[in-house]
């Protein structure tokens, strides 16, 4: 594989997370809202439900957007065999774990940033 298909691969992946970061921003937005500061144990439960079905979603997505990319760099529908050698395909757990990871590091940085300003007033 050339350098310039990788290059485009690693670019579609990084534009993927982006993507993922401020979709995951937005939901745990909504799930925090949903839930009063003094219920923790709760948020925690919706955010652990919530995450996993978000890394499922997001799983299915970058399926569909790493195919798309491939048929538009190809130029060509049919794929055929080519479809196995995505990198999403060959790296699904590590790719899974990444989303999940990504999850928990933008609901901490939202949980800690909306903490930060209910101590310091509106």
């Amino acid at each position: 594989m050339n350098d310039g298909v990788m290059a485009m691969k690693r670019i579609l992946l990084v534009a993927f997370a982006l993507a993922y970061a401020v979709v995951a921003h937005r939901v745990i937005g909504v799930v925090r809202h949903r839930f009063p500061t003094g219920e923790h144990v709760a948020l925690v439960a919706a955010l652990i439900i919530v995450s996993g079905m978000t890394v499922v979603l997001a799983t299915l997505a970058g399926d569909v957007w790493s195919i798309s990319a491939e048929i538009l760099r190809v130029g060509n529908g049919h794929l055929s065999y080519r479809t196995e050698r995505l990198p999403w395909r060959q790296h699904r757990s590590m790719i899974l774990a990444a989303t999940l990871g990504l999850f928990w590091i933008v609901a901490a940085v939202r949980i800690k940033a909306g903490s930060a300003r209910s101590l310091t007033g509106p």
